[in-house]
C-alpha cells in the first residue's frame, strides 16, 4: 500500500508501470486555447502543450507563463483548475499561459524523463537514512526498472527550458520574458526547489505540490538559497495522509527559503495523500501566486 500511494514520485515501480494507462494509446483532450509542438534536446524530444487563458491579448501587455512538468497526466488538471479559478475571481485572478513539458513517447519514456530531468543528482542509495524512511526509499529504487533509472540530469532539463523552450514561448505568444512560474509535483517539485536554489533567475513563482525533498537526504534542502532580488511568490503543499518521505521534508524547506528571505506558503491538507491533494492545492497555489 505504501509503494503504491507513492509510486507517482518514483513512477517506476513495476506495478505501476503495468497498471497505469499508457499516455500514448489515447488521443489528448481537446481543450480551449490548447495546442501542443514538439521540441528537440539533445536528451530527449520533448512534446510542449500550451494553452492561452480566456483572455490572451495578442498584444498589449504581456502574459505571465507557467510552466508545469507531467503534463501527460497533469494538463486537464492544470487547464481545467486555472479555468475554474479565472472564471470564479475573475477580478482577483492574473491569468497566465500554461506551458506543459512531456515526452514525445509512450510511459516508459515520460518515466525515464521525469526520473533523469527532475532530479538534480544521482540517487545514492547508501546516503539515505535507514532510521528514517531509508529502507522504504531503497526497496522502491530496487523495484525500478533496468535502464529506466537514470538520475541527475536537472541542470541539463532547466537549460532546455531557458534556451529552447522559454525564447519559443516567448517568440510565438505575448508571453512575459521576465514573468516565469512553474507547478511541480513530487519530482516536479523537488526541480522546481532545486532551480531556485541554483538558478534563481529562472522562476519567480513556484508552486510545489508534494515536493520530493527527501531526495538524496535533503540536499536541496540544505542548499544556500540566495536571498531574492525581488519579491517572489512560492506555495508549498502536502498532504498529512502522504509517506513519511514527503511529510518530514516539506516544512524544512519552507523554512530554509523563509531563511534566506523568501516568504513562502506552506500548506498541510489534513487528510490528502500524494493523488488528492493534487487539484486543491493547485488551486490554491494559483490564488495565492496570481491573486491580484
Amino acid at each position: 500500500m505504501r509503494a503504491t500511494l507513492f509510486a507517482l514520485a518514483l513512477m517506476a515501480a513495476a506495478a505501476h508501470a503495468q497498471t497505469a494507462p499508457v499516455a500514448s494509446e489515447a488521443e489528448p483532450l481537446a481543450l480551449p486555447g490548447g495546442m501542443t509542438f514538439t521540441l528537440d534536446a539533445p536528451a530527449q524530444t520533448y512534446r510542449i502543450h500550451v494553452t492561452l487563458p480566456p483572455d490572451y491579448r495578442a498584444t498589449g501587455d504581456s502574459h505571465p507563463v507557467l510552466y508545469y512538468a507531467d503534463a501527460q497526466a497533469l494538463t486537464e488538471i492544470v487547464v481545467g483548475t486555472h479555468r475554474l479559478a479565472a472564471a470564479v475571481r475573475t477580478a482577483d485572478i492574473e491569468t497566465a499561459i500554461l506551458v506543459g513539458i512531456s515526452v514525445d513517447g509512450d510511459e516508459a519514456a515520460w518515466n525515464a524523463q521525469r526520473n533523469r530531468d527532475l532530479t538534480p543528482t544521482p540517487f545514492d542509495p547508501s546516503g539515505v537514512d535507514s532510521s528514517q524512511e531509508g529502507d522504504f526509499l531503497i526497496a522502491l529504487w530496487a523495484a525500478w526498472s533496468p535502464g529506466a533509472n537514470e538520475t541527475g540530469e536537472a541542470a541539463a532539463f532547466a537549460t532546455f527550458i531557458r534556451e529552447s523552450l522559454a525564447p519559443r514561448v516567448e517568440a510565438s505568444y505575448n508571453a512575459s520574458a521576465t514573468d516565469r512560474g512553474w507547478l511541480g509535483h513530487s519530482f516536479g517539485g523537488l526541480f522546481g526547489a532545486w532551480a531556485e536554489a541554483e538558478e534563481p533567475d529562472l522562476f519567480n513563482r513556484l508552486l510545489l505540490v508534494s515536493p520530493a525533498m527527501w531526495w538524496n537526504e535533503g540536499e536541496v534542502v540544505a542548499s544556500e538559497f540566495a536571498a531574492p532580488e525581488a519579491e517572489e511568490g512560492v506555495f508549498i503543499a502536502y498532504g498529512t495522509a502522504e509517506d513519511r518521505p514527503i511529510t518530514r521534508w516539506a516544512p524544512p524547506l519552507a523554512e530554509a527559503m523563509k531563511a534566506a528571505g523568501y516568504g513562502p506558503t506552506l500548506r498541510a491538507y489534513d487528510g490528502a495523500d500524494h493523488y488528492s491533494i493534487v487539484p486543491r492545492a493547485i488551486y490554491d497555489g494559483l490564488v495565492a501566486l496570481y491573486g491580484r
